[in-house]
């Protein structure tokens, strides 16, 4: 399998011999807050420049340092984005993802996601 963001930084072969899934899921909301915390949701196949433009437009800062990153939410933690300083193990709380051995949904924690470069 290859699970296929945006796209933006593949460069395929001439043929795959693999079962290739777009991830096109969408939306996006507030589910949370504390003291020091807004927490949002977003879909993994959202746009990641435009989850950042939604938070902004929200009143919510935090994000935009990473403004402009091509890709998709769901790629955002594989590739542990940053830029200017923030990473995005910075300001991550948890995933929900699908675990193709067990066929169940998994929720990853930052600890779990063992960010890093």
């Amino acid at each position: 399998r290859l699970i296929l963001g945006g796209g933006s930084n593949l460069v395929l072969a001439d043929r795959l011999d693999l079962l290739v899934l777009h991830m096109c899921l969408k939306g996006k909301q507030i589910v949370g807050s504390d003291a020091d915390t807004v927490y949002v949701q977003a879909a993994a196949g959202e746009s990641w420049h435009e989850l950042v433009l939604w938070t902004l437009a929200q009143g919510i800062g935090g994000l935009e340092n990473m403004a402009l990153i091509p890709g998709t939410v769901g790629a955002a933690p594989v590739q542990n984005i940053g830029a200017y300083g923030l990473e995005l193990k910075d300001v991550f709380h948890h995933l929900d993802a699908f675990d193709w051995d067990s066929g169940e949904l998994v929720t990853l924690d930052k600890a779990a996601c063992q960010f890093a470069y």
